[in-house]
């Protein structure tokens, strides 16, 4: 309530200010934009920094009976909120400073390829609220103090830096936009305030203070566009504020009737500004409407090229050849469809899938290739980061393809059809000749279409149905609220890849165990991402998976070891690994259970069903390319033998 009353007071101020400034006549748009961000980011940077004070101060008296405790979280939450409201800025200019100010308490590690690794401790808000939280205050006081002192050194200096930026109006809408999709990924799953849970509080000062600057900015009569975004912002303040608490609120009904408008809103006018070099920061296409658009997501944003190339339908129709043609394994038996199988939501339904030799196994579960082209890392272990370099990594891979480039090659040119399609495809590019990079970029391309949001909850979420029951709303709430699943799986992609800017795709230790057997838990003995880079912080860590499709893309983790859903949600429910008693080290997942009722598991479990997508999954070839001189070829079976 105080933090309101001081931004109110001082907006009045400056709502006076530039009002007197209007009646002399009307200011450029860009400078008048500039100085109303500027003046309302150093009066909250000062009040930001003040509160971080006085909490040092209330540290430093020793005293840590429940009053005082309740005071210095009280303080503590009002440095939350003033840090949130000049947050759209502090990322969109400073986003490796802000990182520090607001990151994730999890340990990084700098030059992960290179021989002398760094671990980076995490700092900042986050680290705060750990220690302030616990029972144990007192003794972690030196470590809060120090805490502070730091944060406040990074966010001094992210203010004087700040001085400098000239603000014009395409940075305040792509900022605000940006902050939009933070709060309504993020913000309404409690991510950042995992403890005190202040997220929801930090939303409606966050939409508040955006309003009172469109305001200010727009004051000289406003477009008409401009007045649909101060109105969409009106009535989700005003819907926001019925409620105390984000588990009140209808999420479903929240996100496409509050959500979504804004969103749209918002980026009608951004594509309206006048067009200036735009530099692809994020994998959100420029012209999005929101997170849950179908056509949203830029699948060009991590090609290796570093360019938003095109190819054309015959390029991945052809890669939709080479993905069903066991021609690319040594033995001509085995295709990328013998463990993704289309009719399987791109799966295998195994534990872990078949391997190259008959009766072996590889070590891990094959994940579905929908929506893989959304992704920042591939494999379980991050061993890949890009869709081209994974090709090549299953086709050299010993116990999946066995075979070469060399190899595939020559086969291919054996074959007159496939020249013929590989120099219609590639038309007019560099690529005409079939080699590695036009076999991988075939491939990648046919992968890039494998788009897939258009499920119940897409269409629901989007307003064009209306037809979740009871069950899907209540699993839904829980997803995002008590069962802390969106914390990891983060929306639209309900995976690791990371909002807003959906740059980084995340991996966690969650202690999965060997079997399903909770009673008697084994630890599962593979190290994940810590084999790839033997670094001890990343033992038993894996990329979190996307949950899309995950009622057909049984069974489930890296291991397959839990055959249902109902396996999956028990074993979060019990904490994880460490919740079930064994020794997870730096388990990344809570070990705290969740105590979810019966009821309450089985609307989780229905929700997930609502993230059923079925593209591409009857869509295969009638047939493969001919090799005339070799008959043996010719028997060749579409998806492979096995």
């Amino acid at each position: 309530m105080a933090t309101r009353l001081l931004i109110f007071i001082f907006l009045i101020v400056l709502i006076s200010s530039f009002t007197r400034n209007s009646n002399s006549g009307v200011t450029d748009r860009n400078e008048n934009v500039n100085e109303v961000v500027h003046a309302i980011f150093e009066a909250n940077s000062l009040e930001f920094i003040s509160k971080l004070e006085l909490l040092k101060s209330l540290l430093k008296e020793n005293n840590f009976d429940s009053i005082s405790l309740n005071k210095m979280k009280s303080v503590f939450l009002e440095c939350r909120n003033f840090y949130k409201i000049n947050e759209l800025f502090s990322t969109h200019f400073f986003p490796t400073s802000d990182l520090n100010c607001n990151g994730p308490v999890i340990s990084e590690v700098e030059y992960e390829d290179e021989p002398k690794q760094m671990i980076v401790k995490p700092t900042g808000l986050q680290v705060i609220e750990v220690n302030l939280y616990s029972n144990h205050v007192a003794e972690n006081s030196n470590e809060i103090i120090k805490q502070i002192s730091h944060l406040i050194d990074i966010y001094s200096s992210l203010t004087n830096a700040f001085h400098s930026k000239k603000v014009n109006e395409k940075d305040f809408i792509e900022a605000s936009r940006t902050e939009i999709d933070r709060h309504f990924s993020l913000g309404i799953a409690n991510f950042d305030t995992p403890i005190c849970r202040n997220s929801f509080e930090e939303i409606k000062q966050s939409l508040t203070s955006l309003g009172i600057l469109m305001r200010l900015i727009y004051s000289d009569k406003p477009s008409v566009e401009i007045e649909k975004i101060k109105n969409q912002l009106n009535d989700i303040i005003e819907y926001l504020n019925k409620f105390k608490f984000i588990e009140d609120i209808d999420l479903l009904f929240c996100l496409s009737k509050q959500y979504v408008p804004l969103s749209i809103a918002i980026s009608d006018y951004f594509y309206q500004l006048p067009k200036t070099e735009y530099t692809q920061s994020t994998a959100l296409r420029p012209d999005q409407q929101s997170i849950f658009d179908k056509r949203g997501f830029n699948a060009f944003f991590y090609n290796p090229r570093g360019e938003n190339k095109n190819y054309s339908v015959e390029v991945a129709e052809l890669g939709k050849l080479l993905f069903f043609d066991p021609i690319l394994s040594l033995n001509n038996k085995r295709a990328c469809a013998s463990c993704h199988r289309a009719d399987m939501a791109f799966t295998d339904q195994l534990p872990t899938s078949a391997g190259f030799h008959a009766g072996k196994s590889v070590s891990r579960n094959a994940p579905t290739i929908l929506n893989v082209a959304l992704q920042r890392n591939y494999f379980w272990d991050n061993r890949s980061t890009d869709l081209e370099d994974q090709v090549g990594q299953v086709i050299f891979n010993s116990n999946e393809m066995k075979s070469s480039y060399d190899l595939i090659i020559e086969k291919l040119n054996s074959s007159a059809e496939y020249k013929s399609i590989f120099k219609k495809s590639f038309a007019e590019t560099e690529d005409t000749v079939i080699n590695k990079f036009s076999i991988s970029n075939a491939i990648a391309e046919y992968e890039r279409k494998l788009i897939a949001m258009n499920s119940k909850f897409d269409k629901n979420v989007r307003g064009e149905l209306n037809d979740f029951t009871a069950d899907e709303k209540l699993g839904f709430q829980i997803f995002m609220t008590k069962g802390n699943c969106a914390s990891c799986h983060y929306l639209p992609m309900f995976s690791g890849l990371v909002p807003p800017n959906y740059t980084k795709s995340e991996f966690e230790n969650i202690g999965t165990t060997k079997t399903a057997d909770f009673l008697k838990p084994v630890l599962d003995s593979d190290s994940g991402r810590g084999a790839r880079y033997r670094t001890s912080i990343y033992v038993g860590s894996f990329k979190t998976p996307t949950l899309r499709n995950v009622a057909m893309t049984f069974p489930y983790m890296h291991n397959g070891a839990f055959k249902t859903l109902e396996q999956v949600v028990d074993f979060y429910n019990e904490g994880g690994g460490a919740g079930l008693g064994l020794d997870v080290p730096n388990q990344t997942l809570n070990a705290t259970k969740l105590n979810l009722t019966a009821l309450e598991k089985s609307a989780l479990i229905s929700f997930l069903f609502t993230l059923t997508d079925t593209l591409g999954m009857t869509d295969r070839p009638n047939r493969l390319p001919l090799f005339p001189k070799n008959s043996v070829l010719n028997t060749r079976v579409v998806g492979g033998e096995y």
